[in-house]
């Protein structure tokens, strides 16, 4: 018999346009928990005082080249301050870990993206939950939302799922589509948001029966 640890952490991860922070939202609804999202860029711009809109392009990115050199000579030039007040994407990453360490200070919470899975991959509280979707569905999502041509979407979707993956890899020296890293795959070309976050809430439930519980599993 496994000893039931209670949740107190969930890591959504999601392909581009599969809806994940939708369920991310609407679990942290359901179960009165706060959702890290938007938010934890908000915070690093906090930290940093520099204005959330000029560092949102560097969030869950990967600098190539040009921009690691910039930053460079930006860390190295005062003079410049159109460059010196942004940092480079390895420092906002650094900083957004180090904003998601401090919320374990505060649980539970809900943590979309951001390599969440790889942050908390060793605590026995934590739930990874990956959200999915068929390519041609959502490139249509991302086109809707976002009013492109699907041409244009399919780009945008492309670019994002490479650019995550790269993220997880960068950072955390992790596949992201290796499925040991996640608890749960959940499907929304088959599940509606709505269901999939019921059924993370059915294995939330279930977390918090009693220990002593035999559920049927070898000891």
């Amino acid at each position: 018999m496994r000893a039931r640890q209670p949740v107190r952490i969930i890591t959504i991860s999601r392909d581009y346009g599969s809806g994940g922070g939708e369920v991310a939202h609407t679990l942290g609804r359901s179960l009165g928990w706060r959702v890290i999202d938007h938010a934890l860029l908000k915070e690093v711009a906090r930290r940093i005082e520099a204005p959330e809109a000029e560092l949102a392009p560097l969030d869950e990115h990967v600098g190539g080249i040009v921009e690691r050199i910039a930053g460079v000579f930006a860390r190295g030039a005062p003079e410049a301050p159109v460059l010196a007040v942004l940092p480079d994407p390895d420092t906002v990453a650094a900083i957004e870990r180090a904003v998601l360490h401090d919320a374990l200070g505060d649980l539970p919470f809900i943590v979309v993206g951001h390599g969440g899975q790889c942050v908390f991959a060793d605590r026995l509280d934590a739930l990874h939950v990956r959200i999915v979707a068929p390519l041609g569905q959502r490139i249509q999502c991302v086109a809707r939302r976002r009013g492109l041509e699907v041409q244009a979407a399919a780009r945008e979707t492309e670019r994002h799922d490479a650019e995550r993956r790269r993220y997880i890899h960068h950072h955390f020296g992790c596949d992201a589509n290796d499925p040991g890293l996640y608890t749960l795959q959940i499907n929304t070309g088959f599940l509606s948001v709505e269901e999939a976050a019921a059924v993370v809430l059915q294995v939330v439930d279930w977390r918090e029966l009693p220990a002593h519980i035999d559920d049927g599993s070898p000891t």
